[in-house]
């Protein structure tokens, strides 16, 4: 029970961050056309890409590994 709260909070606090990281770059940026090919937004789609890949992760581990 506690192990399925700790993944569930922590797949929580990972989709915040993601969206954040989407919606400041929808806001500062104007659209994802200029986020994608400027190279000053480059370490924030690094941090996206990465967790993208974590927030699937941890999506296919609460599948895999149900309470």
């Amino acid at each position: 029970m506690t192990g399925t709260l700790i993944r569930t909070i922590l797949l929580v606090l990972v989709l915040i961050a993601w969206a954040w990281i989407l919606v400041g770059a929808l806001r500062r940026e104007g659209g994802f056309g200029h986020w994608f090919r400027a190279s000053e937004t480059r370490k924030d789609r690094n941090t996206f890409l990465f967790l993208t890949f974590v927030l699937a992760a941890m999506v296919a581990m609460q599948v895999a590994l149900p309470a």
